[in-house]
């Protein structure tokens, strides 16, 4: 399946669902009658109800500045997915930050004595010349 929806489209958006183990019948019933509803799809948020299970999927991007007032779910400080499940009058929250912030704290970029980039296959050729170099009982 592809999406032509063009090259940065502005005032645009799309949305799909995935019903695996479907058929013809059910897919038009469906298309009638869809089982979810999009509550947020902008640049802060996609929020989803599902309407069959009392459940409410959330991905939010950075950290988002709005989310629905009647929401369940009321603020968040950084991007994360959450899914609010209810039940029987009690709630199942799942959160997960799949953001492993490999650009925050300090730069594990190499510079060589001239401030030059030494990239991975540079490292790694210093590595070895070091590796031969100490087998041999010389300074690198």
């Amino acid at each position: 399946m592809t999406l032509q929806h063009g090259k940065a489209p502005r005032g645009a958006s799309y949305e799909y669902a995935v019903l695996p183990r479907t058929d013809a019948v059910s897919l038009k019933a469906f298309a009638k009658k869809p089982s979810y509803k999009v509550l947020q799809q902008d640049r802060n948020a996609h929020i989803v109800r599902s309407l069959t299970d009392n459940l409410t999927s959330y991905v939010l991007f950075e950290t988002p500045q709005t989310l629905p007032a009647d929401g369940l779910l009321q603020k968040a400080d950084t991007s994360c997915l959450v899914m609010i499940r209810e039940d029987r009058g009690k709630l199942l929250l799942t959160v997960s930050q799949p953001d492993l912030a490999l650009y925050r704290g300090p730069s594990d970029e190499a510079f060589d004595k001239d401030g030059k980039r030494i990239t991975l296959d540079d490292e790694r050729r210093l590595m070895i010349h070091a590796g031969f170099a100490k087998l041999a009982g010389r300074e690198v």
